[in-house]
C-alpha cells in the first residue's frame, strides 16, 4: 500500500478524534482540512514550503520523528506536518491565552471521541478489515505513566492517535499525532516538541 493511501485511510478513521480535539477557533477548519488531507492525491499546491512553520522549526520535528518532513500546512494557530516515507500526520498548535480552557476541552473531548472511534472501527471492520486493523489502536487510549512535567497542567492520551496538551501560565501547546513512525518513543518525542514550541514562543 502506498504511503499516501495508507495515510488517507488512517486520517479518515481518525477524523472524529482529530476534529473533536482541535482546541482553537479553527476546529471546523481542522475537520475540513483533515478530510482534504485524507485525499490520496495530497495536492502539493496547498502545502507551504517545509520550514515555514513559525511555531517550531522543521529540524526539531524531523529530530523527534526520525523522519524527513514532506510538507507543512500552516494556519494562524497550528502547523500540520506530513512526512516523506511514512503516513504519519503531526499537528502542533499554540495559543498564547486561554490555556486552562483549551486543556479542559482536550480532556473532555478525548473521551467523547474515543467512544465515537469504537463505532468507526466497527464499521470499518466489515468494509475494509486491513484499515480496521490499522485503526484499532486508536480506541486504546490511556494516560501515560511517567510523562515528565512539562508545565503548570497537562493531559495526554495515546494509541495510534496520540494527544498531548500542556498549559504554562495562560499559554497552551497541543500536539496531535496519528501513526507515529516505528521506533519513535512517543511520549519523549511529543514532550520534546512541546518544549521546543514553548521555547520558540516565549
Amino acid at each position: 500500500m502506498k504511503w499516501a493511501t495508507a495515510r488517507a485511510c488512517l486520517m479518515a478513521a481518525a477524523l472524529c478524534v482529530l476534529g473533536a480535539c482541535s482546541h482553537s477557533a479553527s476546529a471546523t477548519n481542522a475537520s475540513d482540512q483533515t478530510v482534504a488531507q485524507a485525499d490520496a492525491s495530497e495536492a502539493a499546491a496547498t502545502a507551504a514550503p517545509s520550514g515555514s512553520c513559525t511555531l517550531i522549526d522543521t529540524a526539531s520535528v524531523e529530530k523527534a520523528m526520525h523522519e524527513s518532513v514532506d510538507t507543512v500546512k500552516v494556519d494562524s494557530t497550528s502547523c500540520d506536518f506530513s512526512f516523506k516515507a511514512v503516513p504519519t500526520d503531526l499537528t502542533i498548535e499554540y495559543d498564547p491565552s486561554g490555556g486552562a480552557n483549551q486543556l479542559d476541552i482536550l480532556r473532555k473531548t478525548v473521551g467523547v471521541a474515543g467512544g465515537a472511534m469504537n463505532g468507526a472501527v466497527a464499521a470499518a471492520s466489515s468494509a475494509a478489515p486491513g484499515v480496521a486493523k490499522m485503526a484499532a489502536g486508536m480506541v486504546a487510549m490511556s494516560t501515560p505513566q511517567g510523562l515528565p512535567n512539562l508545565g503548570d497542567d497537562q493531559f495526554a492520551s495515546g494509541g495510534v492517535a496520540s494527544f498531548l496538551g500542556v498549559r504554562r501560565g495562560d499559554a497552551y501547546v497541543q500536539i496531535s499525532a496519528v501513526a507515529l513512525p516505528d521506533g519513535v518513543d512517543q511520549w519523549p518525542a511529543l514532550a520534546d516538541l512541546v518544549r521546543e514550541t514553548f521555547a520558540n514562543r516565549h
